[in-house]
């Protein structure tokens, strides 16, 4: 990549090929440092595809069941806008028996291994 005087854009590599880090809303105070505890863009690509097929059910999905494990999945990572407080709440909320409510959820977080909130956040 030629640069000019000014200095030139920085990247992320990601299988072989440079995305560059940018924030075109300015959204950022200052700028983002590539941080060894940050996911790389692979990384990321790798958990957004594990979840969707968790939501999908890996492809043998029906409405209700995408509904039910999305709305499990806001629960588990505690979305304020659903204003849920309790698996009971979720199960009322889904139509769903206690025992069914209590199987999304552990499938979520045996899947992906979410126990408490310090994990949600850090590698």
């Amino acid at each position: 990549m030629t640069e000019h005087a000014g200095g030139g854009v920085k990247y992320e590599w990601s299988e072989g090929m440079a995305h560059p880090i940018t924030d075109p809303f300015n959204t950022l105070q200052k700028p983002y440092p590539i941080q060894s505890d940050c996911y790389s863009m692979d990384d990321m690509s790798m958990a957004l595809g594990r979840v969707v097929n968790w939501i999908t059910n890996d492809g043998n999905f029906h409405k209700r069941g995408v509904y039910n494990r999305a709305m499990t999945l806001g629960f588990v990572l505690q979305s304020p806008n659903l204003e849920l407080n309790s698996q009971a709440e979720l199960g009322r909320k889904l139509n769903l028996s206690r025992s069914q409510t209590n199987e999304l959820v552990r499938s979520f977080t045996d899947s992906f291994g979410v126990n408490d909130p310090s994990q949600r956040v850090h590698k």
